[in-house]
């Protein structure tokens, strides 16, 4: 995730969350009555974060009673992690506007940078960590809702100098493609590209395999990326949600630095790989972006 996410920190929680500020201490919970109201839009299961990908949890709130009742921002904490984030109600990023106040819906954008443990250790190599977020709306009058807890199971992928992951809103067979400046593509039937591209975790396969997880991830090792010019693809191979409407999110990350691009696909999808550039069209197999690498300094 960008730098700037994490800028001015002196509370050591690995944790970032989109245009929120980290502070020391517990949140100042106040359960007075007439407070505002929050609930989790969807909450079965555990939520993956991929590390370095923003992962968004959505909550609706409700104002609480009086002329001091809208929701002015909200509270979180994760688990066991110190301090805690004030995120406003409006907030402008580079994932676009991000909306608490009074009953809207709101997309929270949470991640973590790489899989660390509450004591401030690595997690183990290839080693999943469990983490539990929880969130409380607050109003003008500084009175909180009850929390809600959102699981959160944070996935061991590699790193290096470029990394591309596919995030999907809904549990879906979408596929993840890049062709690298040699042509060679790093996908699910390539998974080991000559010039270091793996591919290390792969989504929803044949609505069958690896189901809820709903991210692919491809990277490049450290000094391994070569410099040219990169091209991201995705593909709808096949609808494991009759047909219905899903919107992806395409994170690069190259030597520091983060961008984010979106799509959708809707319809059954079709079972064949994407390995030639689909241009314009818009159909079961999308172009998202081209983009150039240089060696990181």
């Amino acid at each position: 995730m960008a730098a700037d996410h994490r800028g001015g920190r002196t509370i050591d929680n690995p944790w970032i969350v989109v245009g929120g500020e980290l502070r020391a201490g517990a949140a100042p919970i106040d359960g007075r009555a007439g407070a505002p109201g929050i609930r989790l839009r969807e909450s079965s299961g555990r939520q993956v974060v991929v590390p370095g990908t923003p992962s968004s949890v959505p909550v609706d709130t409700s104002a609480g009673t009086g002329s001091d009742g809208a929701v002015a921002g909200l509270y979180l904490e994760f688990v066991d992690y110190p301090g805690h984030f004030v995120l406003p109600a409006v907030v402008e990023s580079e994932l676009g506007t991000l909306r608490v106040a009074g009953v809207e819906e709101a997309e929270i954008q949470l991640g973590i940078d790489a899989p660390m443990l509450p004591n401030g250790q690595p997690a183990p190599a290839g080693k999943e960590i469990y983490a539990t977020v929880r969130i409380a709306a607050v109003d003008t009058s500084g009175r909180t809702s009850a929390w809600v807890e959102r699981q959160l199971r944070v996935m061991p992928t590699g790193t290096g100098d470029l990394e591309v992951t596919l995030s999907m809103t809904r549990s879906t067979d979408l596929d993840l493609y890049v062709v690298a400046p040699t042509g060679a593509v790093v996908y699910y039937g390539n998974t080991d590209e000559a010039s270091g591209g793996q591919l290390d975790l792969d989504a929803n396969a044949a609505c069958s395999s690896n189901m809820g997880v709903d991210n692919e991830h491809i990277f490049w090792p450290p000094g391994r990326a070569l410099a040219g010019t990169y091209q991201v693809r995705v593909a709808n191979y096949e609808s494991c949600i009759g047909g219905g409407p899903v919107v992806y999110r395409i994170t690069v990350r190259n030597c520091g630095e983060t961008a984010v691009f979106s799509g959708t696909f809707e319809g059954g999808g079709q079972s064949e790989s994407c390995l030639e550039d689909p241009g314009a069209n818009r159909g079961w197999c999308q172009r998202v972006v081209d983009f150039e690498v240089t060696p990181c300094e």
